[in-house]
């Protein structure tokens, strides 16, 4: 159940929340939502796409693939799967310090244009793998900032009592990029047929979703507005008032708009004075500078360390940490990476059924996670619901393992074994615990 004294966010009813009704009403606040809840997208595309690109006969003639031995196979498709994710650690690290100096805007059109110089790269990389490697890796550099520009400046406009339903929204378009790129492959798989050829469209049309994606939120940012906080922290507070007032739906003087920007205002002074060691005399002139922040930000850590070392928050930090270590070791963004091929695996041997059930496998996971976020977790509370879906992964990936194991000429591709009527049920018993892991 919903905690005591919180009242659970109904998405039907938001007029019925504390907030004015001309605030959550406001088209304004809902258009910036949407436009940077859509940098979800360039994960989930992304995770959903590469895949698909392996089982197009032309980029695999192109890069000269099955002139390379399995081992050898297998080293390319992780490495060029694997190339983004190197891109996005360097995209999560370089996005805050760029945040703090261009703003948000400014710095959402930066990732933009790396996300599609990338992709662009790779389209016109012609066979090479050194241009496939490059060309992912910047675009990564562009997608790994969209975990840290989009959460923030979502939290950042949005009002306190739908902030985390807005900031859900980010995660939502990252499973909806996962379900159209998949549904993309599919598509394309059946419009651009293979039979006389390779045709380069099989792979470079669904690829396209990256460049359709970037290019529709570097549109939109023409129309974006500023954080208020970022305005506020370069000393701007009359024009964070007025971009509220847009967001909130009110005028610049109504009381909810000057309470808020109030807030604000306390929480960066609080801020610059804690963390970075400033007096009260100090605060009305003097803005930290990145050295200054960087310094704060030490010394504060240093002080959060000391705080942890005590039973009670060595615990919770024991949950944070675990929970989002072993969610990354589930297997889950694994299996989203290689699902067409595991579906093959299993027997699902013409390439265009497996796109097909892999289509189906992401519109699974996108309906579970936004019925777990929006009812779910709310009415079971959200250890039950972690549990069930660890449950669900657990018993699903021990079921496959545990069949692969048993009938080892499975993963064999030389092997002539034909199986019997039992095998095949337990091999389709395996794709529907695959359906049971994206439920988790």
């Amino acid at each position: 159940m919903a905690p005591e004294g919180k009242k659970t966010v109904n998405i039907f009813k938001l007029s019925s929340l504390s907030e004015p009704k001309q605030v959550i009403q406001n088209w304004r606040l809902w258009f910036a939502v949407l436009t940077f809840a859509l940098l979800g997208t360039a994960r989930g595309i992304d995770e959903g796409l590469i895949s698909g690109a392996f089982k197009s006969r032309h980029f695999q003639e192109s890069i000269n693939y099955s002139s390379y031995s399995a081992v050898d196979q297998a080293k390319i498709k992780a490495n060029v799967a694997s190339m983004v994710q190197l891109g996005c650690i360097g995209g999560a690290m370089i996005a805050p310090p760029i945040l703090d100096t261009l703003g948000r805007i400014p710095t959402t059109r930066l990732l933009t244009l790396l996300w599609a110089l990338g992709i662009t790269i790779f389209l016109l990389s012609h066979g090479s793998l050194t241009l496939i490697y490059l060309g992912r890796f910047i675009a990564g550099l562009g997608i790994g900032q969209t975990p840290v520009v989009g959460p923030v400046y979502l939290s950042e406009i949005s009002p306190s009592s739908i902030r985390g339903l807005c900031v859900c929204l980010f995660t939502g378009f990252v499973y909806l990029g996962i379900v159209l790129a998949f549904w993309a492959n599919y598509v394309c798989a059946r419009v651009f047929k293979e039979e006389d050829g390779g045709r380069k469209e099989r792979w470079m049309a669904p690829t396209g979703l990256h460049l359709f994606f970037a290019g529709v939120v570097l549109a939109l940012m023409v129309w974006g507005l500023e954080s208020p906080r970022w305005l506020i922290m370069k000393g701007r507070v009359d024009e964070a008032r007025g971009v509220l007032s847009r967001l909130r739906g009110l005028r610049e003087g109504d009381a909810y708009v000057g309470q808020e920007v109030e807030a604000i205002v306390r929480a960066w002074e609080e801020e610059r004075r804690v963390v970075c060691g400033f007096t009260d005399s100090d605060l009305p002139s003097k803005s930290p500078s990145f050295l200054q922040r960087t310094r704060g930000f030490l010394l504060d850590a240093k002080a959060t360390l000391l705080a942890t070392c005590t039973r009670s928050n060595l615990y919770l930090v024991h949950l944070a940490l675990a929970s989002q270590l072993l969610s990354q070791w589930s297997g889950a963004g694994a299996i989203t990476l290689y699902a067409p091929d595991l579906f093959e695996l299993l027997g699902i041997h013409s390439s265009t059924t497996s796109l097909l059930i892999t289509a189906i496998f992401g519109l699974i996971k996108l309906l579970a996670s936004t019925i777990c976020a929006l009812f779910l977790v709310d009415v079971i509370g959200r250890r039950r619901s972690l549990l069930i879906g660890i449950t669900f992964q657990a018993l699903s990936l021990i079921y496959i393992s545990s069949l692969l194991t048993a009938l080892p000429w499975v993963v064999d591709h030389t092997s002539s074994h034909v199986p019997t009527n039992t095998q095949k049920g337990a091999l389709r018993m395996a794709v529907f615990m695959l359906y049971l892991s994206g439920i988790g």
